[in-house]
């Protein structure tokens, strides 16, 4: 069974192909939590 998304087994560098490519998914999942933090307190009040 093939996934959408065809992964590459670990010996390629698939997911590592960038230097920043851990900081930047780091950064913007953390955006997205606090847009998502300000939402919620936004429309409680």
């Amino acid at each position: 069974m093939k996934t959408l998304m065809h992964l590459k087994r670990s010996g390629d560098s698939y997911f590592h192909g960038h230097p920043f490519h851990t900081m930047f998914s780091f950064i913007a999942g953390f955006v997205f939590v606090v847009l998502v933090v300000l939402m919620f307190a936004l429309s409680a009040k």
